[in-house]
């Protein structure tokens, strides 16, 4: 009978008296094993046979293949159908890198930045929630002992890059001629190059790093105070705090950023509508 939703090699019965019983079913032709009728118990131990049949079947050591496949079996698919196509979707795209890579054991599993970097160079990477079940696959078997070290890969910055480069949309419209140059750079989706301090486009003379820092940091000074003024007149000051934390650094790690093209605005925002004034107008109006 169903029982819910089961992971692979899990089964449950009702017997005559009512009562559900689980089982363990490791393939065809094998005696199922008895988990008694108590649901976490069950779960628990079916988690430990899974471990163990693969433990047995890999004893030098697991690749990042059968991460993907033992999470695939041990983990319930999702029972609401379009999140289950998505995840479906996303170990597909695991599994075709990890493939390229040459299914490298654990410890040698390639880091985030190679990744990401696949990932730019494919048709479509739009999102990075394969980066998020990778790091929930990692974390589940953290969880049942099949490893013993934390995730090498970091949760992605997304919502910071796409603040950030939103932001960057914004100062361009009051930069001063240099550091509009270096906004324009990170704003175009096309744009590969890295930019440096030393390019000669941003700075007068090559050696003189610490005079390129200050003449940057001066320049976007000019242009988040110009920027400032224009959200606090159209009300998004949702946008202060990360406009005054942004900084120089941080634009040009943006700039070779390997998911900078994905988080890109879709849109402009409109600077010009001044609801403050706009406010006040109809409030002196009404008054």
């Amino acid at each position: 009978m169903r029982y819910g939703t089961l992971p692979a090699g899990l089964r449950a019965r009702r017997q005559r008296s009512g009562t559900i019983y689980f089982y363990f079913s490791s393939g065809p032709g094998i005696k199922e094993v008895p988990l008694g009728s108590d649901k976490a118990s069950a779960f628990a131990q079916y988690q430990v046979l899974q471990r163990q049949r693969l433990m047995d079947m890999r004893p030098h050591g697991i690749t990042m293949l059968d991460l993907l496949t033992q999470f695939q079996l041990c983990e319930p698919p999702p029972a609401e159908r379009h999140a289950r196509l998505r995840r479906d979707k996303e170990l597909t795209q695991l599994h075709t890198y990890f493939s390229e890579c040459g299914n490298p054991t654990v410890r040698e599993s390639p880091g985030l930045q190679n990744y990401l970097s696949w990932l730019a160079a494919r048709a479509n990477p739009r999102n990075l929630d394969s980066v998020r079940l990778f790091r929930r696959i990692w974390n589940f078997l953290q969880r049942h002992d099949y490893l013993d070290s934390p995730c090498p890969w970091a949760s992605p910055p997304s919502h910071r890059e796409r603040t950030a480069l939103e932001i960057a949309d914004i100062l361009s419209l009051y930069a001063p001629p240099r550091v509009k140059q270096l906004l324009e750079q990170i704003l175009d989706p096309a744009s590969t190059l890295g930019v440096r301090r030393s390019d000669p486009t941003l700075s007068r003379v090559e050696s003189s790093g610490e005079d390129i820092e200050n003449d940057l940091s001066a320049a976007l000074e000019r242009a988040r105070r110009d920027a400032s003024e224009a959200l606090m007149n159209t009300h998004r000051d949702d946008l202060l705090g990360p406009l005054a934390a942004l900084t120089i650094d941080e634009l040009l790690a943006l700039q070779s950023s390997p998911t900078r093209a994905n988080h890109l605005p879709p849109g402009k925002i409109d600077l010009s509508i001044g609801r403050k004034t706009v406010i006040a107008r109809l409030r002196a109006r009404t008054s």
